[in-house]
């Protein structure tokens, strides 16, 4: 289970050893009090950040390329797309590394891993 700090009240706990593919994620208040689930989050996808509201996630599935992000409203399931992220060359990339949004979607930064190679054919060899 993974942690992520909603303003000084609040905890995001995503996932858990006994949900297996299905989808965990619970906000949690450090007050105490019943855990509100997230709605909307599909098996597979991860948070990248939250908005300032404290209600919106950023959140895709890993592996895909491009990266589609989506805005996801915690209490209510709304989603709608916010980026397609990737490099402007594909070329040797299948999928994108470390992923994260900031300052309420107003900056992002990913990595990604590129392998090329080269083929040489010989025709005749002597």
């Amino acid at each position: 289970m993974r942690p992520v700090a909603l303003g000084r009240k609040n905890w995001l706990h995503i996932g858990s050893p006994q949900a297996g593919q299905k989808v965990a994620a619970d906000i949690l208040s450090v007050a105490g009090g019943t855990p509100q689930s997230v709605q909307g989050m599909q098996p597979g996808e991860q948070v990248f950040g939250i908005g300032s509201d404290n209600r919106t996630l950023f959140v895709g599935r890993v592996g895909e390329l491009p990266l589609k992000v989506y805005r996801l409203n915690a209490a209510s399931g709304e989603r709608q797309l916010w980026k397609e992220i990737g490099p402007a060359d594909r070329t040797g990339t299948d999928n994108l590394g470390n992923f994260r949004v900031l300052q309420d979607g107003n900056a992002y930064f990913y990595s990604y891993f590129r392998s090329l190679s080269e083929l040489y054919v010989f025709r005749s060899l002597k």
